[in-house]
């Protein structure tokens, strides 16, 4: 005896009760939105990202940048370039070892309009969650990051 095809709605998800599993869904689902939603400004989730610590923090290095936002190595100078190319920041050399990067007066407005588009993903992406519920959303992710780095 054959038995009827499940439809989605049928499936049993064992994985529903697995927070790898819901962090992982629910991650790739803003990032995609996010992505979508910095189109505009021809940057990566990670390039805008990287864009907003350097406008925050005059003068760092690109190796504070990567070790602070888990971007490897071998992968910031890329990026950097790209920025760089783009007359987003500008990259200088005050004591002959470490380069130290800055955002452009261009730079910074970019790192203001990705800022206000990553609060506006944020706001659709968690807008049913009252706001007490968010910060705690936010507490906890950043517990769990902050205890395995």
């Amino acid at each position: 005896m054959a038995s009827a095809r499940k439809t989605d709605s049928d499936l049993i998800n064992p994985l529903e009760s697995h927070v790898g599993y819901q962090l992982r869904r629910a991650s790739t689902l803003v990032m995609a939105a996010l992505a979508d939603r910095l189109s505009t400004t021809n940057l990566t989730v990670t390039e805008a990202s990287v864009l907003v610590m350097i406008h925050h923090n005059p003068g760092v290095s690109q190796s504070a940048i990567g070790r602070s936002l888990g971007v490897k190595r071998a992968n910031m100078a890329p990026i950097i370039a790209t920025l760089d190319d783009r007359g987003l920041v500008h990259r200088s050399n005050p004591n002959g070892r470490v380069i130290s990067l800055s955002a452009t007066e261009a730079g910074r407005q970019c790192a203001d309009t990705v800022e206000a588009t990553m609060r506006a993903n944020d706001m659709e992406m968690l807008g049913t969650l009252k706001p007490e519920s968010q910060r705690d959303l936010l507490d906890w992710l950043t517990a769990i990051r902050r205890a395995r780095a």
